[in-house]
């Protein structure tokens, strides 16, 4: 079950490269959307995966459903669904390849939830850039590519940050893996200006993520240049994984880092909430209001993660949760209606 809700978009996303015909493609993707969310519904049931993947140095294909994951990846198969079924319809050019991407998209996300070995979280931390970078440039608006650009810049200096921390976690820490189990008994113990210097790489990665002010300039043109159905919209904000790197691997591995960082990035998540839900009430394009309500909401979010608390990170990934659908379905209602009218 828990390798099942990566494979079964992933392979469909491979057999719509090879599917002839828009009507055959639409079935698909439909189909493979809603087996993906079904089985999703059974990972509070499921076991878990792990084998050895790199021989030598302590990496492996780590798989956990437990916890906030299954939450996680239920939430983004169930709205992926109308995701698909909706582009299907609205996409006229090349469309089995825009569901391809959408498809491969939840596949790597669902990883990213998943993983439970830190160099296998950054590999589908990374994977899951390509399909919305591909979404935005060959299916966007007149300035996709300056958008486009943008994107890329802000996520490629952020990973590579976040490796640079990644690889030097593990020989700091003294840790036989990658696992998050051998990385937690260890990391823990680093001294604390290392701490500090390691969670910055990390966060960088993860505020562009989240975003947070002032890291988040990319998220506006983001969803004002990407295609009018709101398909590709509600996948970038499945995306918004910042907070989740937050919750679920740098606050726990590096505690004393985050404290340390805690004043700065707590009054960032603040300012952005407040920034953002300012800004949102003064615009008159829809796709414009919902980006930065969206942002609003991360910010939010941000400051649970930052409290510290136990109640605090667990009610943010519950609103985390929410906005994926709240978020995502009034980006399609927004297609929906430029569908109409012409205009957003």
């Amino acid at each position: 079950m828990t390798l099942a809700v990566l494979l079964i978009p992933l392979v469909a996303a491979a057999l719509l490269a090879f599917t002839p015909g828009v009507l055959v493609g639409r079935t698909v993707a439909a189909l493979g959307a809603i087996l993906t969310f079904a089985v999703a519904l059974q990972l509070p049931n499921a076991q878990g995966v792990q084998y050895e993947w790199i021989p030598g140095f302590g990496v492996h294909f780590a798989l956990d459903p437990l916890g906030s994951a299954s939450v996680l990846v239920a939430v983004a198969s169930l709205a992926m669904i109308p995701a698909v079924l909706w582009a299907g319809y609205r996409v006229t050019e090349r469309t089995n390849a825009f569901l391809a991407l959408l498809l491969a998209m939840l596949g790597f996300l669902n990883g990213i939830f998943l993983a439970k070995d830190l160099v296998l979280f950054y590999v589908f931390w990374e994977a899951a850039l390509i399909p919305s970078l591909l979404m935005l440039g060959g299916w966007g608006l007149s300035r996709r590519r300056q958008a486009t650009m943008k994107y890329l810049v802000y996520a490629v200096v952020g990973s590579f940050l976040m490796l640079v921390s990644i690889l030097a976690i593990k020989p700091l820490a003294g840790s036989p893996s990658f696992l998050f189990s051998d990385l937690v008994a260890t990391a823990p113990t680093i001294p604390l200006t290392t701490q500090v210097w390691l969670f910055a790489g990390f966060a960088l990665a993860f505020a562009v993520k989240l975003p947070l002010l002032p890291l988040h300039s990319w998220l506006v043109d983001f969803h004002m240049e990407n295609h009018p159905s709101g398909a590709a919209d509600l996948a970038g904000s499945l995306y918004k994984v910042g907070a989740f790197g937050f919750f679920a691997w740098a606050i726990p591995l590096l505690p004393d880092g985050a404290a340390a960082w805690t004043p700065v990035l707590i009054t960032l998540a603040a300012a952005t909430a407040l920034y953002a839900g300012i800004i949102a009430t003064r615009q008159e394009n829809l796709k414009s209001l919902l980006a930065y309500a969206s942002l609003s909401h991360m910010g939010i979010i941000g400051v649970g993660v930052f409290s510290m608390q136990v109640t605090g990170s667990n009610g943010a990934m519950y609103f985390f949760a929410a906005q994926m659908i709240t978020t995502g379905g009034l980006f399609l209602i927004a297609g929906m209606l430029h569908a109409r009218t012409g205009t957003f």
